[in-house]
């Protein structure tokens, strides 16, 4: 599902889970005129409006692959998503 990332220059790259979303959205704009190259992780890429510059990765939280593949090479990921959108199993205290 995910396509392979290929960072466009030497900057640091940074995934952001929710990139579409209203919290995920906001840091995406705020980091696209920072000097990194941003992939937004999210389920439905066609519904995506993104700024110039920033890549998108199609993942499914359910394929754990395709996370891995979307993260490949970032220094760093913010996540930011609905806990009904979590399929991993939670601790019990």
């Amino acid at each position: 599902m995910s396509k392979e990332i290929q960072p466009t220059s030497h900057k640091p790259r940074i995934a952001i889970a929710g990139g579409t979303g209203r919290v995920g959205s906001t840091l995406t704009s705020l980091l696209a005129s920072d000097p990194v190259d941003i992939t937004v992780l999210t389920r439905r890429p066609d519904a995506a409006q993104l700024p110039k510059g920033v890549s998108i990765a199609a993942i499914d939280f359910g394929q754990p692959h395709t996370l891995q593949e979307a993260l490949r090479g970032a220094i760093g990921c913010s996540f930011r998503m609905a806990r009904r959108h979590c399929k991993w199993p939670t601790r019990s205290r």
